[in-house]
């Protein structure tokens, strides 16, 4: 470690030759202390020094394999703050300069609510990336989260899109480098952009006169922002013809994701819906049907049955008239593998059913598994 060279890398300043015992400077306080009374520059600041540390070591082949809160502290003078790495006792060295293997499979290396997935699994193979989740997971910890291992801990606020990229389960989800990490960092610092539900308001206006321009605006704000109700359940509704056509073609895993969180958004019991219209619901279950059918001409089949299976949940749920005239309409029309598929959805959801055959319904003329699907045997 004595080749490692940062302002963000705890110095020896002696050591035995046999290691048995080191100094280092005394710190002046500890991020364990201290970190869940700092304000958002402040944290802004212990990450910045920690990823301008880690990235010294990374590019030397170490991994530290322990960032957490204890191990990070500050050694600055006159009120300026100069946060350092240390107790670098379980860091992974460079490939081909370790010749006894202390790490097990199977067995963590680390501290629990800080690791990452792999150091559980193989810590000798864990890469720089589980410094960044570790890193991740001490600003979740900084903003107060509870952290439980195994378990997101994403905080609300500027910092979650940066807590949600680092802590990703799947090393090839986050930062490749402290490097990049630090341009992430980069946007959480910078001013605070319009909300995006102020800009869904005079979208809605142009789209409903048919301005395409508007509609695309409006699917790259759900694509940006699909935890944002007014973007969600106000703007998505409008994403139709050809733009969502396109979205369907060339993006049908995001579409996907918007569809699951329209889902939960208008669901039985989701405080998203807030003070809404009830009439609303039915351009939300609309467009949810749009997505099905969309899905359904570019045999995007994994889409398709993603949305019909929101859609009989939900139309079981909000009874909406309209939208039951739709549905129906749609599918004593499915044929073939359409046909197929979507029976197998819909025997899973009993109230829809109930609701499709309300007043006396007879699907005259459907494909026999959509007729099978409404009047056999199904799922209690």
């Amino acid at each position: 470690m004595s080749r490692l060279h940062s302002p963000n890398i705890m110095p020896l300043l002696k050591a035995s030759e046999s290691a048995s015992w080191y100094a280092m400077p005394r710190a002046g306080r500890q991020l364990g202390a201290a970190g869940r009374a700092l304000d958002d520059e402040a944290i802004a600041v212990v990450v910045r020094h920690c990823l301008a540390g880690l990235g010294v070591a990374h590019a030397e082949g170490y991994v530290h394999r322990d960032v957490k809160p204890s191990n990070i502290l500050d050694l600055g003078d006159e009120g300026k703050a100069r946060w350092v790495l240390s107790d670098w006792g379980l860091v992974r060295k460079p490939a081909g300069s370790t010749t006894v293997k202390h790490t097990k499979t199977g067995h963590l290396l680390g501290t629990d609510e800080f690791a990452a997935p792999e150091l559980w699994r193989d810590a000798h193979r864990a890469d720089h990336r589980c410094d960044l989740y570790s890193l991740g997971r001490v600003v979740a910890w900084c903003k107060g989260c509870d952290l439980v291992p195994f378990r997101p801990a994403i905080p609300e606020g500027k910092w979650k899109p940066f807590v949600r990229r680092l802590t990703a389960d799947d090393p090839g989800g986050r930062p490749t480098s402290a490097a990049e990490a630090a341009s992430l960092l980069d946007a959480v610092l910078a001013p605070s952009p319009a909300l995006p539900g102020d800009e869904v308001a005079q979208l809605q206006v142009r789209a409903r006169a048919g301005d395409e321009a508007a509609t695309r605006r409006l699917a790259e704000l759900a694509e940006a922002h699909p935890d944002d109700a007014a973007v969600v359940i106000d703007g998505l509704p409008l994403v139709e013809g050809a733009v969502l056509k396109a979205m369907v073609r060339d993006r049908p895993k995001s579409v996907a994701g918007l569809v699951a969180a329209m889902r939960a958004m208008i669901a039985s019991g989701s405080a998203a819906w807030g003070g809404r219209d009830f009439g609303h619901a039915n351009e939300c279950l609309g467009w949810i049907l749009a997505v099905a059918q969309r899905a359904i001409r570019s045999s995007a089949w994994d889409l398709a049955e993603e949305a019909a299976d929101a859609l009989f949940e939900l139309d079981g749920q909000w009874q909406r008239f309209d939208q039951r005239r739709r549905s129906r309409s749609w599918l004593v029309g499915l044929t073939g593998e359409a046909a197929r598929r979507i029976a197998d959805v819909l025997r899973r959801h009993p109230s829809a059913v109930r609701w499709y055959l309300n007043e006396g319904w007879d699907p005259e003329g459907a494909d026999p598994r959509i007729v099978a699907a409404l009047t056999g045997p199904r799922e209690p």
